[in-house]
């Protein structure tokens, strides 16, 4: 399947149906891959940018050439291979992100919400609590409250 990098105005234009053709230019590299196709639908990827998590569609497109329309960034009077949209779909990207920091105690990553807001994983928040009140109790006050 071809996959076609796309600036995010036309991307967008076309995801929520108001651009109905992508244009390319007639040139070397596109040639060797749309005249092949030319007068037949084929499936096409358009990708909103170069990242392996950029926003994608999976579009159904007759390959033909003519002049297209400046309103979704043609030039006027300037012949372009036309990728007629007949149908689209959003795709997810093969990739995800995950919000993720560190561990405050053993540097491992935490992923959860809860570990995330409190800074430790499960196992290290239990421990580190059960260190806190060790510490607690291993204090001595140099004061007893008894004598006045």
């Amino acid at each position: 399947m071809l996959t076609l990098a796309i600036k995010k105005k036309w991307f967008d234009m076309i995801d929520k149906g108001e651009k109905p053709e992508e244009y390319r230019d007639i040139k070397p590299y596109y040639n060797s891959r749309l005249a092949p196709h030319e007068g037949t639908e084929q499936e096409i990827m358009l990708r909103n940018g170069y990242s392996s998590s950029s926003p994608l569609l999976q579009i159904t497109a007759l390959v033909t050439k003519g002049t297209g329309n400046p309103d979704w960034g043609a030039e006027e009077g300037k012949e372009y291979w036309v990728l007629k949209i007949k149908k689209k779909k959003r795709v997810l990207p093969e990739t995800f992100i995950i919000k993720a920091r560190k561990c405050k105690r053993c540097g491992g990553l935490l992923t959860s919400k809860q570990a995330v807001k409190d800074g430790y994983g499960h196992v290290c928040k239990i421990k580190a609590n059960k260190e806190k009140q060790e510490d607690q109790i291993q204090q001595l006050c140099l004061f007893d409250s008894d004598e006045t």
